[in-house]
């Protein structure tokens, strides 16, 4: 794929993304604001007790539901795993998508949907009807649709 056509490629994905939660998505976008909005509610549910403070519905939801991740100095937040042999899911801000997205891609030799979610589903979290979206952007496997004999 060539720089132009990856360029539009990124751009019709960013619009069908727009579209999907604007229109047909009722969850929230996980985007860095909201990621990090997060973070402080697991940071605020851990330090409750020490600061004497009193936690709300949304302190326990997301300590319940997510945990966070140090890296480098740089925060994370992951899906809570059921037990330490479970794959550590990345919950990844939707302006990322499209990179991590075109990373796996390329690396299952453009296998397609089902191969893509088999392998971000021990990695990250990114809606189906995202990954989906983003298959049908790819120049060359809408060429090997086409022509799926040669």
């Amino acid at each position: 794929m060539d720089k132009d056509e990856e360029i539009n490629a990124r751009r019709r994905f960013e619009l069908d993304l727009r579209l999907f939660y604007n229109a047909r998505c009722k969850k929230p976008e996980w985007t860095r604001q909201r990621i990090g909005e997060v973070i402080n509610y697991i940071e605020e549910y851990e330090a409750a007790p020490r600061l004497n403070v009193r936690r709300n519905s949304n302190h326990y939801y997301y300590a319940n539901h997510y945990d966070v991740m140090q890296v480098g100095g740089e925060k994370y937040l992951a899906l809570k795993r059921k037990s330490t042999t479970d794959p550590i899911i990345k919950n990844l801000p939707s302006e990322e998508y499209y990179n991590a997205l075109l990373e796996i891609h390329k690396n299952t030799g453009h296998g397609g949907r089902d191969k893509m979610l088999h392998t971000l589903k021990s990695q990250y979290y990114i809606p189906t009807p995202v990954v989906i979206s983003f298959v049908k952007q790819c120049v060359t496997c809408q060429n090997k649709k086409a022509f799926p004999n040669l």
